[in-house]
């Protein structure tokens, strides 16, 4: 890539949760619990491709305890820097929950804050590629899926869930600006307490505040507008890159790819990813079941009509 290129390497340096080894994706549960020292990552990151990168900025916060040795192996390279910040209240202040005994906090708007506060540091790039603290990935597959789609931002999969549009978040690529308006967007309300589908309705609000309050989830009109979304701004990298990674410092394993064969990547974009555009005359139908302002004797009808389909459907 011809373009001045910057590393943002974002997130704690005690990182708890799973790994890539035996990813559990069962209800309610969480699966083995690791605790992870990520300077481990960020060092081996930062050895195998500190040359590749004009500009490498580390973004955390105050309350990590970062070892002192790996204060001492950043000095052995000039384009690294350091920055530490302070927690925004606000954004930590997300409703957590107990699985198996282990508090989960949901970090999402901390996590883009985070990126959003340390790419504000780079001083001269052009693009921006963002990791984790606690996976280490194959960044130069990455980058060449930047230089293939320059003016997209490039997230790892896109796929659906729970009726949604969603995308993974463990690393992005793509113009520093357009980086620096999603991270922002992204880091300011919580419209759904995934990670993965946040930052996608938080871009449907910005460019247009009607959707979201006048329509439920599921409607054609809110798979339109998403898939348009989605077509103009994201791309989706390659799936060498995410059956490879590595995650507090388990490799993925078989299963992971397993698990995850499903999303939609860089190879099958163009056949898994469909650009939904609905005709006119389906309107009335898509207001007629998700429209939000209706009156009672309206919902009352539709709850009426939804059971009968639904009973149909399970018989």
């Amino acid at each position: 890539m011809s373009s001045k290129l910057g590393l943002l390497i974002q997130g704690p340096f005690l990182s708890i949760g799973r790994g890539a080894k035996d990813y559990s994706l069962i209800p309610g549960e969480i699966g083995e619990i690791i605790k992870y020292d990520a300077s481990k990552s960020v060092s081996k990151n930062i050895e195998k491709y500190s040359a590749i990168f004009d500009e490498i900025v580390i973004s955390t916060w105050q309350d990590e305890k970062i070892p002192y040795e790996f204060h001492d192996f950043i000095k052995n390279y000039t384009n690294v820097s350091l920055k530490v910040f302070k927690k925004d209240k606000i954004k930590t202040s997300l409703p957590s929950k107990l699985i198996q005994g282990f508090k989960v906090n949901n970090n999402q708007l901390l996590q883009y804050d985070g990126c959003y506060r340390g790419a504000l540091h780079f001083e001269d790039v052009e693009h921006v590629i963002r990791i984790r603290t606690d996976q280490e990935i194959n960044l130069e597959k990455l980058i060449s899926d930047c230089t293939n789609n320059p003016n997209k931002i490039i997230v790892p999969a896109i796929y659906q869930s729970n009726g949604y549009y969603a995308i993974d978040d463990f690393y992005f690529a793509g113009p520093i600006e357009k980086f620096l308006s999603f991270a922002k967007i992204s880091s300011q309300e919580s419209f759904h307490p995934a990670p993965q589908i946040n930052p996608l309705l938080s871009m449907l609000n910005n460019s247009d505040k009607t959707i979201l309050e006048k329509y439920w989830p599921g409607s054609l009109k809110f798979e339109e507008e998403l898939s348009i979304l989605i077509s103009k701004n994201f791309y989706p990298a390659s799936q060498k890159i995410y059956f490879n990674l590595v995650w507090r410092g388990q490799i993925a394993s078989d299963k992971w790819r397993s698990d995850f064969k499903y999303k939609t990547y860089s190879e099958n974009y163009n056949e898994k990813f469909l650009f939904n555009y609905f005709p006119p005359n389906y309107k009335n139908l898509d207001d007629f079941f998700f429209k939000k302002d209706v009156s009672f004797l309206h919902k009352l009808i539709r709850r009426i009509i939804t059971k009968i389909i639904m009973y149909f459907r399970e018989r």
